[in-house]
């Protein structure tokens, strides 16, 4: 659902930067101020799984794939300010590093699948994780809601579009996308939580950096190269040509070369894993020094908090 450049323009680009900043901010702030102890390589390692996981689009309709976006998983696991921030450093590597996303949307793509797509999960709170329906219902409407906001953005920069038609489409084709998101969404939390005891057990804390390794080496090259859910909307209304696809394997800094199209996605994502590792690492360990310091990130916020 990432929107590529020249699909929103105009005053809509600047003003979802301003919201998503907002949003990111406060995220951060909250964050630094949480007692919420997820260890750098624990946080690193939760941003590479949904990264990985991004990359496996399946196929829902005849024609059309989907992938998985990840924020309901991700505050189950780490609560709403890491995982909006999670979702935040995703996106935006794969906008800088791999083009992944237009840079003059990438406003608009945090706010739809990092801010937008939280709510539900953070309107349940606490609750999010005592039963399954509620899982199922957050992970579902979250991929709803940022199909919503992405339609109302794309019909704010050509208000000629009919609303109507354009958000039937995008909605009921990422409703069914949103299905498959639910049910992902469940089955990993049941292997990667870990049970109510003080210390996560060895597998809450290894397996997810694993796993996105081995969706990256074996499963990331037999993704389905089917147009995703915005692209197939995109083209149906003729809103833009792409000549490129979104997916990991037009991404890859080594696709010019001459070598086996398998082998080119492999490198590509294990090479964003390791970028989004690094830059999640360092991010969350500036986050642990703010806690043990007992101050903000911000600080404008420090002399707030003192006065």
């Amino acid at each position: 659902m990432h929107l590529p450049n020249n699909l929103i323009h105009g005053a809509t680009c600047p003003v979802t930067a301003a919201i998503a900043l907002g949003g990111v901010a406060t995220a951060l702030y909250l964050s630094s101020k949480s007692k919420t102890n997820i260890t750098p390589h624990r946080f690193a390692s939760f941003v590479c799984l949904i990264l990985a996981l991004q990359m496996m689009n399946f196929p829902v309709l005849s024609g059309v794939s989907g992938h998985f976006i990840g924020i309901t998983l991700a505050i189950a696991l780490m609560g709403a300010p890491l995982a909006i921030l999670a979702m935040t450093i995703i996106i935006s590597i794969q906008c800088f590093a791999f083009g992944d996303g237009g840079l003059n949307a990438l406003g608009a793509n945090i706010l739809n699948m990092a801010l937008v797509g939280a709510i539900p999960a953070i309107l349940f709170g606490n609750k999010l994780g005592q039963n399954k329906m509620n899982i199922l219902f957050s992970s579902l409407l979250s991929i709803v809601l940022s199909a919503t906001a992405c339609t109302i953005e794309i019909w704010l920069s050509s208000p000629a579009l009919s609303l109507a038609s354009v958000a039937w489409s995008m909605i009921s084709i990422h409703a069914v996308i949103g299905i498959a998101e639910a049910a992902i969404t469940l089955s990993l939390l049941s292997l990667f939580i870990a049970p109510r005891v003080e210390k996560p057990i060895w597998w809450t804390n290894k397996a997810p950096f694993a796993t996105a390794f081995v969706i990256a080496i074996f499963l990331a090259p037999f993704a389905s190269t089917l147009p995703d859910g915005l692209e197939w909307v995109t083209k149906k209304y003729q809103l833009l040509s792409l000549s490129t696809s979104n997916h990991i394997t037009s991404l890859s800094p080594y696709q010019q070369l001459e070598l086996n199209p398998f082998i080119n996605t492999t490198i590509a994502a294990c090479l964003a894993i390791g970028v989004i590792y690094v830059f999640a690492y360092l991010t969350n360990s500036i986050i642990n020094t703010s806690i043990a310091k007992n101050t903000s990130v911000f600080p404008i916020f420090n002399n707030l908090l003192k006065k």
